[in-house]
């Protein structure tokens, strides 16, 4: 990493102000040499700046990133994956928001849902998160994103939740 680089990451870690906005327009541009290791920094901070720009990146490393950075065990890094996706949910595959969809994390949860509502592929994987999620706000988010798109497959699902809810 060149020194200037350093310094900024350093600045980022101390959660320095503007230094993760600086951080992350220089890594827009950056080559893989300078993402990859930042995606294992010691900082969350800088590793959720990464989570940040990795979506659209143009460096070829871009999607095995994300897929790092979307087990990352800090919720800060996939919440910054997370809302990146949403931003620019033509970016990545199926496989990444599938994970995501599945997250610890309410909140990754919930903002993946718009980006993943738009993959036909994941209509299985929503259908199953409206079944099984433990969080009756994203299972209403889910059936009204489902509603809209697939109104056939919502309203069974809806039915059945509806009776588990009752059952509780």
């Amino acid at each position: 990493m060149a020194d200037s680089l350093e310094l900024l990451v350093a600045r980022v870690a101390r959660a320095e102000a503007d230094a993760a906005d600086e951080l992350a327009a220089r890594l827009r541009s950056a080559d893989e040499r300078e993402l990859r290791p930042l995606a294992k920094h010691r900082s969350v901070l800088v590793r959720a700046v990464v989570a940040r720009v990795t979506p659209g990146h143009t460096a070829s490393c871009a999607l095995a990133l994300a897929r790092e950075l979307a087990r990352d065990a800090e919720p800060l890094v996939r919440t910054s994956l997370a809302t990146a996706l949403a931003d620019d949910p033509g970016f990545g595959d199926d496989a990444l928001y599938a994970k995501l969809l599945e997250d610890a994390n309410e909140n990754v949860r919930a903002l993946i849902l718009p980006p993943a509502s738009t993959r036909p592929e994941l209509v299985d994987a929503l259908c199953v998160a409206l079944r099984e999620d433990e969080s009756p706000t994203l299972r209403a988010r889910l059936c009204a994103l489902l509603g809209e798109k697939h109104p056939e497959l919502s309203l069974p699902l809806l039915i059945e939740a509806a009776g588990r809810e009752g059952d509780k």
